[in-house]
């Protein structure tokens, strides 16, 4: 697709890679890894074109890799010329994302907007999902060139990004943690948590910050290789906290449009009315929220703004 894309979990995607060198393509193959786990290799299976021209494509199974809504899919192309008197030589292509979503998710974004409720989500984890993807994709960078060199500058650069995302997510954590509205709705569909975190083990934005800390420390070494996984661990993280925003937002929904029960629904009212006074006691407390979600957003910002500066560095070389 040469683009990031969003994919359900039965999904099958068609990945195309074209190669070519003055000698010869002496193979062709595609490397994925599913929710920042191990590298898997896999060559084109269909294969086109001649010696020195190579177009090679396959057909990922998503179904075959028992994702589920949030996890990510990893991939890029890898090439490796005819030797001549010599070594081969090996390339790698960009990376690229394939976000496991829901099947419904495109229901759910249509209804949200005809209730004039937006597309959905929480524009704060969208953020930090993508800060999250330019990360990975300049270390990515700086990793397949290191061939010719690496810059230290670069890596520096990216251990900083990764550091401050890692802060940020500890105080979005910290703020939600201390939102009365947003406690009662983790406690309207605790049993979904319970579900989850027994397949998965563990909170999805603990494991994110968890992975973001691996990260660090092996970027502060210079060992770009080594802490891809773990970013890409983080990533899996973020989107796994996004999906269950989107699970929350699908659940209030359909409770309450869907006769629930008059006594559930009244009693959840009385919790919003109840957690909505305690909000409205001061007005203070409501411009702090306001100037946190300013700043947040101006932070935000300015890791973007530093990491597009990095990736032009890095189209440049």
């Amino acid at each position: 697709p040469s683009a990031d894309q969003g994919i359900t979990p039965l999904q099958e995607v068609t990945i195309e890679a074209r190669a070519e060198d003055d000698y010869g393509i002496a193979a062709l193959d595609l490397v994925y890894s599913v929710a920042g786990g191990k590298e898997r290799v896999v060559p084109f299976s269909q294969l086109s074109g001649g010696v020195t021209r190579r177009t090679g494509t396959y057909l990922l199974a998503a179904e075959e890799l028992n994702v589920r809504p949030g996890d990510v899919i990893t991939y890029y192309a890898r090439a490796r010329d005819v030797a001549r008197g010599r070594r081969s030589a090996e390339v790698a292509s960009d990376i690229f994302f394939l976000e496991v979503r829901p099947f419904n998710e495109e229901f759910v974004a249509a209804q949200s907007q005809a209730m004039g409720a937006g597309g959905g989500g929480d524009p704060q984890i969208d953020a930090l999902i993508q800060i999250q993807k330019d990360i990975i994709s300049a270390t990515w960078n700086i990793e397949r060139r290191s061939a010719g060199g690496r810059s230290a500058e670069d890596v520096e650069a990216v251990t900083k990004a990764q550091a401050d995302l890692k802060e940020r997510v500890e105080r979005a954590l910290g703020n939600r943690s201390r939102r009365g509205r947003g406690f009662i709705m983790e406690r309207v569909v605790q049993f979904s948590q319970r579900d989850r975190q027994g397949a998965r083990g563990e909170d999805p934005i603990a494991a994110a910050i968890e992975a973001m800390t691996k990260a660090i420390e092996q970027l502060a070494t210079g060992k770009t290789r080594e802490a891809i996984p773990h970013e890409m661990a983080a990533l899996n993280g973020l989107l796994q906290a996004q999906a269950d925003v989107r699970r929350r937002q699908m659940i209030q929904q359909s409770r309450g449009g869907s006769g629930w029960g008059n006594r559930q629904s009244q009693d959840l009212s009385a919790l919003f009315d109840k957690e909505l006074q305690r909000q409205q006691r001061t007005n203070y407390e409501q411009r702090s929220q306001v100037e946190d979600r300013r700043e947040q957003a101006s932070s935000n910002d300015d890791l973007a703004d530093r990491l597009k500066d990095l990736a032009r560095r890095q189209e440049e070389l």
